[in-house]
């Protein structure tokens, strides 16, 4: 499915949203609460997640390359083989996150949190 441009926003309701092989390329979810969301295969290049939350949530496959989401929060979330080549993650928290075999090429993670991560 496509999604592409969509808007999310702190209102909007994604409790248990499960995505998978979806394009949300250029979504724009600033300050969304994405709590518990599942997206797997899925797009999300150049999509804006500043001040998301992002917690608790399984991204598994995704592509975030070019993602706007300085200080983004993704506490507790389970990353594997997602690429953030070129995202800004600017003051971004990674508390407890899992991450597996996560790309950060020429990603800007100045300031980004990482302690108490595992894996990488």
């Amino acid at each position: 499915s496509h999604l592409e441009g969509c808007v999310l926003d702190a209102q909007t309701n994604t409790n248990g949203l499960r995505v998978s092989d979806t394009s949300l390329d250029y979504a724009k979810m600033r300050g969304a609460v994405l709590e518990g969301v599942y997206i797997r295969g899925g797009s999300l290049a150049h999509v804006d997640l500043v001040r998301a939350r992002v917690k608790k949530a399984v991204l598994s496959a995704a592509n975030l390359q070019f993602a706007a989401a300085a200080a983004a929060d993704f506490t507790s979330s389970r990353l594997s083989h997602v690429d953030f080549r070129g995202a800004d993650l600017r003051w971004a928290r990674f508390w407890h996150a899992r991450i597996d075999s996560a790309n950060f090429d020429r990603a800007v993670i100045t300031f980004a949190d990482f302690r108490t991560a595992v894996g990488w």
